[in-house]
């Protein structure tokens, strides 16, 4: 049977919306394991696979954002207030190259700051068909891993992904800042094969150091959640 475009957007929506309208009756999403999920559709699997490391982090931190931006970072602010801080000091939307995802953090902020309280639900069902579209991709294509360090840290106890929320979305916006590092790195390794003089050379040397240090210290922070 051939099913047409707008059709078959309809029904993996109407999927979506039904399997989280189950699960939060059945309260299963604070129970669910993080380190065994398996996508119950193949094709979304196949998606995922085709997603390079970057898409899969970019992808994993607006989905964080959907699903915990309103949920406590510490005693003042909440997840999402954390998230704009570190994008707006860090310069990372540059690092977002699926700019219909910096498009979907500009809406969310948007509702935000007027008082709302976004949530999956908001984009699942949001007026726009693209934002709608996009919603049901990173919704039904999560793949998460605890690392090593952390199962030991929680003594065997796999935690789910409301314990861990956090150290989730530390792993995402450290990963973008790595992206950056390492950018800023390739830049600066440039300008140095054309440096005309010492001291200039001595200058683009100091900073090759701390942006050196900077990656290691951020590639030692990543791991906590892995996006497979």
């Amino acid at each position: 049977m051939k099913i047409d475009e707008e059709g078959l957007t309809a029904l993996v929506n109407k999927h979506i919306r039904e399997r989280i309208q189950t699960e939060e009756k059945k309260q299963q999403y604070q129970q669910a394991p993080v380190e065994e999920y398996i996508p119950e559709d193949p094709g979304v699997e196949d998606l995922n696979d085709l997603l390079s490391p970057d898409e899969k982090q970019e992808h994993a931190m607006v989905r964080a954002l959907m699903e915990f931006g309103t949920r406590p970072w510490d005693e003042r602010i909440t997840v999402a207030d954390h998230v704009f801080t570190e994008i707006e000091e860090n310069g990372l939307t540059e690092m977002i190259d699926n700019k219909q995802l910096v498009r979907m953090i500009d809406v969310y902020r948007e509702m935000y700051q007027k008082g709302e309280d976004p949530g999956p639900k908001s984009f699942l069902y949001h007026p726009d068909q693209q934002l709608n579209q996009i919603a049901v991709s990173l919704m039904d294509n999560s793949n998460f891993e605890i690392s090593h360090h952390w199962k030991t840290s929680f003594d065997r106890h796999t935690p789910s992904r409301d314990e861990v929320y956090r150290e989730e979305v530390m792993s995402c916006m450290n990963y973008l800042k790595l992206r950056k590092i390492k950018r800023l790195i390739a830049e600066n390794q440039r300008d140095m094969e054309r440096a005309t003089n010492a001291e200039e050379q001595l200058n683009l040397i100091e900073v090759h150091q701390h942006l050196k240090e900077l990656e290691i210290q951020l590639a030692r922070n990543i791991g906590t959640v892995i996006i497979k």
